[in-house]
């Protein structure tokens, strides 16, 4: 068994054991031992605790989201615990990732256990369990393209926030035309298409971060795959970002839809005008009698702005740098 602040997890040789309790678990309405199939469980998520604030393990069965981070305290489907008690937490959940995965490689129906599991807790809605939430998505239906993505969005933990604060984030006219969740920077929030921007937004009770990427500067992006989710690499302006920890299911959807819409964005009319040569008077000695580090500091800024690929910047550097 291992103990928490609001609960307790024991595992067994084919289920697993919730119980909520202690002072914590007793305030926000603490329940009695659940035990649950391995075979049902379809989802984990954990955040480290510091000794400045706690963290959880969270759990999903049958296919249902996992708790949102602001509702892990209060959640039946989490356990919070003190920086004291970290590394067993964080020995439980490498563990139950295995178990997720295993289910996830040999098609368990994890539905079908869970229907089947006798948890007391099968008939509460989703919205209850975290406590009066609500559908995903903007809620108003003045936005529904968001609500559109926010439908098909397979991984919840973490998105609500995010999805409520989305509208502040657009630009007048801008549509979101994909969304996934996923982490930048070691914080796990949503990941936003829209028909203009690459966006990965995140609001915690602390503070927010938002980084954007126009699609006109992403040069290209790149997949990688593990077990049941993967990375995602944008390179942009000369530089790489990673987006880890996304679906596998998301990863390749996102990635076409990325490639698509930066593939629109650099042939469109704004792209080509800044595309366009200046006009300039002739000069046939002009690429001999220019200074080659001066070209190579052009070649440079090119490079940065992300309108240069790494190899068309070396492949160019190196024949300047051969006249010097």
């Amino acid at each position: 068994m291992v103990q928490g602040h609001s609960g307790s997890v024991e595992v067994g040789p084919d289920t697993i054991t919730i119980m909520r309790g202690g002072l914590a678990g007793t305030l926000i309405g603490g329940s009695g031992p659940r035990t649950i199939p391995y075979r049902a469980l379809s989802a984990v998520a954990f955040q480290d605790a510091t000794r400045g604030t706690d963290g959880y393990l969270a759990f999903a069965f049958g296919g249902r989201p996992l708790p949102a981070p602001a509702d892990a305290v209060k959640h039946p489907n989490a356990v919070v615990f003190r920086h004291r008690d970290q590394e067993e937490f964080a020995r439980l959940y490498q563990y139950l990732k295995d178990v997720v995965a295993f289910n996830l490689a040999n098609g368990v129906d994890v539905a079908g256990v869970y229907a089947g599991s006798g948890d007391p807790l099968l008939g509460v809605t989703d919205a209850e369990m975290d406590g009066g939430a609500g559908t995903i998505g903007t809620g108003d239906g003045e936005r529904p393209d968001i609500d559109a993505a926010a439908a098909r969005l397979k991984w919840t933990l973490g998105s609500k926030r995010e999805i409520k604060k989305l509208p502040e984030h657009l630009m007048p006219g801008e549509t979101v035309t994909f969304m996934a969740a996923g982490h930048y920077s070691k914080a796990h929030g949503l990941i936003v298409l829209t028909d203009k921007r690459l966006l990965f937004l995140w609001h915690g009770f602390t503070g927010s971060q938002m980084v954007d990427f126009p699609l006109a500067a992403v040069s290209s992006v790149e997949t990688k795959t593990g077990m049941a989710n993967g990375t995602l690499t944008i390179y942009s302006a000369g530089k790489s970002s990673e987006i880890d920890h996304v679906l596998n299911g998301d990863l390749k959807l996102l990635a076409d839809a990325i490639r698509q819409a930066t593939t629109g964005a650099r042939s469109g009319p704004a792209a080509r005008s800044a595309a366009a040569p200046t006009p300039a008077s002739p000069s046939p000695d002009a690429d001999i009698t220019l200074d080659p580090t001066e070209q190579i500091r052009k070649l440079a800024d090119l490079h940065a702005a992300g309108i240069l690929t790494d190899q068309e910047f070396a492949t160019k550097k190196a024949e300047l740098l051969g006249r010097i």
